[in-house]
């Protein structure tokens, strides 16, 4: 039996009330309450977006070098080329076979602020 804990219902009244019903209960607002909670919402994202620090490009560059990366700039993205493996670790298998474990580097990509595009098969940063 499976169930779906994510299921919300949603209901307007004749006063224009939205009650939200879920699995762990009922919650109903009005429309001066739904206004504040965007507004917060807003407010909050604003606040996000004027904290997150701002890199140059170019600064961007000079942290990859400085953790063995190089990067090929394309606009405003930057795209990994080459490492110099200073992350990677290597395991040695009971059959004497030499792996090399990324999970380290990924980490360390990760935390630069690269993702990982599937599409592409390669990790790149955008300003």
């Amino acid at each position: 039996m499976k169930k779906n804990l994510n299921r919300i219902q949603l209901e307007l009244n004749e006063y224009n009330h939205l009650t939200i019903k879920t699995n762990n209960g009922e919650v109903t607002l009005t429309r001066f309450e739904i206004d504040q909670i965007v507004k917060a919402y807003d407010q909050m994202k604003q606040e996000k977006v004027a904290a997150k620090p701002t890199i140059s490009i170019e600064d961007k560059i000079k942290e990859c070098k400085e953790h063995g990366f190089k990067v090929r700039k394309d606009r405003e993205w930057l795209w990994l080329s080459e490492t110099d493996g200073r992350y990677n670790v290597q395991v040695t298998t009971t059959t004497g076979e030499v792996l090399t474990n990324k999970d380290k580097e990924t980490e360390v990509l990760e935390s630069l602020g690269f993702q990982y595009s599937s599409n592409k098969m390669n990790f790149y940063w955008i300003s």
